[in-house]
């Protein structure tokens, strides 16, 4: 959670328009880890809040089965 926290710090500051994309390749990468085992929702919780506090972000993260 600590490094995505400095790289969305970083492309705040630098590329401010870079921070959306970066939140939902984040967050969707994190969601398909989840669906697939590889990722347990507990480990991912901490950076899926980082995710969901920068600025753009929408509603809550929701793993591919949560979502169909």
């Amino acid at each position: 959670a600590g490094t995505v926290a400095k790289h969305l710090e970083r492309l705040a500051a630098v590329a401010p328009e870079s921070v959306d994309s970066y939140v939902a390749l984040a967050r969707r990468t994190a969601d398909r880890a989840i669906a697939a085992g590889r990722l347990r929702p507990t480990a991912a919780g901490p950076m899926l809040d980082v995710l969901a506090g920068a600025p753009g972000a929408v509603g809550e993260c929701q793993t591919e089965q949560e979502a169909a």
